[in-house]
């Protein structure tokens, strides 16, 4: 096993340890971390949003994301050096106090934009709207659940999870 692999078990066994009622949820839990890394280690994003209290959740994960949780994440050295050599006073500030991110967007904040987009266009998709204008690739179905089928808002078979790199009228970006 990877000392990766090693790393994530040790944290993902404490957490069901104080959590038992996850155990249930574990390969899931992995799974999400897996694919968070991924999307890390591509240099992409996180999208997250939420309904009510869960919009709330969201905003709450973003800011965890976007600065240190339990460990502060320094700027990479290269950057610290720049913002010195920019500006020797400024720059030591900023080098000391800045923190990198996990880059995050909670797409259920943007009142002015939400309220604009649920009263000229369809409110349902607003969040799926939201997506695609952070740079999702296809709705996944779970945005806007349709009545008689279960499948992503691109039209292309119930097989596509928001992973295809499908647009809303069908085609590959």
């Amino acid at each position: 096993m990877r000392e990766l692999e090693k790393r994530l078990m040790k944290h993902i066994d404490l957490l069901v340890e104080r959590y038992p009622s996850l155990e249930t949820a574990k390969e899931d839990i992995i799974k999400a971390y897996l694919l968070m890394e991924e999307c890390y280690g591509n240099g992409g994003k996180l999208l997250v949003t939420g309904n009510g209290g869960s919009a709330a959740d969201a905003e709450h994960i973003v800011g965890e994301l976007m600065k240190g949780f339990k460990m502060p994440r320094k700027p990479e050295a290269d950057f610290a050096e720049k913002l010195v050599a920019e500006n020797q006073e400024l720059g030591s500030v900023l080098a000391e106090n800045l923190q990198g991110a996990l880059p995050a967007i909670a797409l259920d904040g943007h009142s002015a934009l939400s309220t604009a987009y649920m009263n000229d266009c369809e409110p349902l998709l607003c969040p799926a709207g939201k997506w695609v204008w952070q740079g999702g690739r296809c709705v996944p179905w779970h945005f806007y659940e349709r009545k008689q089928q279960k499948r992503p808002l691109c039209g292309n078979d119930s097989s596509c999870q928001g992973d295809k790199g499908h647009r809303l009228d069908g085609r590959k970006r």
